[in-house]
């Protein structure tokens, strides 16, 4: 073990053993690895005590407690593991067992889950339910950190020069050995590289069709392409961050003007319940004429979902759609109004795109219609579709998925100039947290605002936000709900119950005259609860001031908690909010390592010319009890 140790310092603060439980009760002997009998109930000691008539667990033996308050009744012996409320359950949630060479996990239905066959990585599957490798520590710690991923180069504009401007992967190396990376689709390597310790490699793949430009202005189905991802794997724990598209900026100096970046959750970290999150399709019209039908330059773009199958066994999905979703273009889901529900199955390697439907052209009798001013090019209005919003959309699947949610290009706040491409990985229900604090993403000698939406999972969830915007500082969510807040200052967020946060960037003609840089950027806020202490993160090459661009850091600490960025202090101009500081820092490209003496949260963020990207920089996702 300490050798493996050795291949990932970033497991060793976190690691306690290498089988964990997350929450819950006792863990089985033969799920850790132990090879003992199976305890009876035994002799009930002087010592023992219960409350009457309620169930309970004696080692993984369910009884009934008596009337007298010491005795058990109705045993019953379990095979997997004991819950109090359920009683006898098939296994223990977070822990690990062995099924041949593939390492499983229980996940919080009590069903075992395939996380890795250990085969594939030339190991073993060990006596603690792991493979016996670096990657295995990676998955007993669960965080952002792993070593199988599934990029895919989710759907922009048709617009987009995709001879000039690139898909890529930016893979980093936090250990203290060389890692090789595998990149294959449909079983074929497509790419294999190696990764120097603590070195980063940016890696173009290409675009994938059916995927990555799918939906035409105006015009569009969902569709479901066949081995629309890729599939990524190394040899020990990376990092991995994709970019759609990678510059923005080409040497024939024109833009891309519609990029935003994901960091990418491993799959050992994947789960089967998400919640979408995405923005009103982006829907205007020029020389608006009431007896024409389709106006000759009415232009409208759908937000998104994408779902990915990962696993080797078909994988059964059903969404309750949240906003009026299209047909798929094959035939397995039906044109579906919000408040309905679709169903489908997924291969390995399979990427759905649920699509809004089209909206009606932009016109003074639709939603937010709102003339544009006599200075605004090529654009006479614009509306806000709210009926095709898929925000909320409960995503259930009875194997782990990949969910993204993302925008083919919108404007942010709808009726400001220009659109770009949004798209950021979701974590599962069962990670999220309650605790946030955040500013807005921008230039640091500029005022601008930002979007926050705010999405429960469950009804009953009150929302605080300190200090109160405009609309008011607390907000009550049923499951499914959102709310949409626009802040110019940092913010604390403190929920009832677990929440889903999203941020999303402005449009660079928020001002007049317009900002340097900047346009809409969508990334998800990572929870207090799922900070870190140590993060190794990678900024893209792209993003130069020679380009007019510049990356950054937002980073949230405890008060004066000391942290170091690649071996110097870090130095900020911070502001308090709540018990938390806040600061917004430059970073130059390339790979980054920040330590800190308590944890904090980190998001990375980027703007261009009428383009920018945002990601969590790096984040645990652990299971949070409700």
């Amino acid at each position: 073990m300490r050798r493996l140790a050795a291949l990932l310092p970033i497991a060793l603060s976190l690691v306690t053993s290498a089988c964990i439980v997350e929450e819950g009760p006792l863990l089985p002997m033969r799920d850790a690895g132990v090879d003992a009998p199976m305890p009876d109930a035994g002799p009930i000691d002087g010592g023992f005590s219960c409350t009457p008539d309620a169930p309970g667990c004696f080692g993984y033996v369910h009884y009934v407690c008596g009337d007298d308050g010491a005795s058990r009744e109705d045993e019953q012996v379990c095979e997997g593991g004991c819950d109090p409320a359920m009683g006898c359950i098939e296994c223990v949630p977070g822990s690990f067992r062995c099924d041949g060479t593939v390492s499983t996990r229980c996940d919080e239905d009590h069903r075992w889950q395939p996380v890795r066959d250990c085969s594939e990585w030339s190991s073993v599957c060990g006596g603690s339910g792991i493979c016996d490798d670096a990657c295995g520590l990676a998955e007993a710690v669960r965080s952002n950190v792993g070593c199988e991923y599934w990029p895919v180069p989710l759907a922009n504009i048709r617009e987009l020069n995709s001879r000039a401007y690139d898909f890529r992967v930016v893979v980093a190396n936090p250990g203290a050995t060389r890692a090789t990376v595998s990149i294959s689709r449909a079983g074929r390597t497509i790419e294999t590289t190696q990764v120097t310790p603590g070195g980063v490699a940016e890696i173009s793949l290409p675009w994938i069709e059916g995927v990555s430009f799918p939906f035409a202005t105006n015009d569009w189905e969902s569709v479901v392409t066949a081995n629309g991802a890729y599939r990524l794997t190394s040899s020990v724990p990376v990092i991995v961050t994709q970019f759609n598209p990678f510059h923005y900026a080409s040497a024939s100096a024109d833009y891309s003007f519609t990029n935003d970046a994901s960091l990418l959750l491993p799959s050992h970290v994947l789960g089967r319940e998400h919640v979408g999150t995405s923005y009103v399709p982006f829907s205007i019209s020029d020389d608006f004429d009431p007896t024409d039908e389709h106006p000759a330059e009415s232009a409208r773009y759908p937000g998104y979902l994408a779902v990915i199958g990962v696993s080797a066994e078909p994988t059964a999905v059903e969404i309750e759609v949240a906003g009026d979703v299209a047909a798929d273009a094959g035939g397995r889901w039906e044109a579906t109004a919000r408040g309905g529900t679709i169903r489908f199955t997924l291969a390995r390697g399979e990427v759905a795109q649920i699509a809004a439907a089209v909206p009606p052209v932009c016109a003074p009798d639709r939603p937010g219609f709102r003339d544009a001013e006599p200075d605004e090019p090529r654009v006479t209005a614009y509306c806000r579709e709210e009926q095709f919003d898929l925000t909320g959309s409960r995503v259930h699947s009875d194997r782990p998925v990949a969910v993204f949610g993302g925008h083919t290009c919108t404007n942010i706040p709808y009726d400001i100039v220009a659109c770009d491409h949004l798209e950021t990985q979701l974590a599962p229900v069962e990670t999220w947290g309650k605790r946030f604090s955040t500013m807005p993403m921008r230039d640091p000698d500029t005022a601008i605002a930002n979007l926050l939406r705010i999405t429960a999972a469950h009804d009953g969830t009150t929302v605080t936000l300190d200090p109160p915007p405009r609309s008011g500082g607390e907000v009550a969510l049923a499951a499914g709900e959102h709310v949409e807040i626009e802040f110019d200052r940092a913010m604390t967020i403190t929920s009832s119950l677990p929440v889903q946060v999203a941020q999303l960037l402005v449009g660079q003609n928020i001002t007049d005259p317009p900002l340097e840089r900047g346009d809409p950027g969508m990334t998800t806020l990572v929870p207090e609860e799922q900070y870190r202490r140590d993060y190794v993160f990678a900024m893209p090459s792209s993003y130069t001031p020679l380009a007019r661009g510049q990356s950054y850091l937002l980073v949230s600490r405890e008060p004066g908690a000391e942290i170091t960025l690649d071996g110097r202090t870090l130095e900020a101009e911070w502001t308090r909010v709540g018990d938390r500081e806040l600061a917004i820092v430059p970073v130059p490209a390339g790979n980054h390592r920040l330590t800190a003496a308590s944890p904090v949260g980190l998001i990375a963020y980027g703007l261009g010319l009428y383009t920018s990207y945002a990601y969590p920089a790096g984040l645990d996702l652990r299971v949070i009890p409700i």
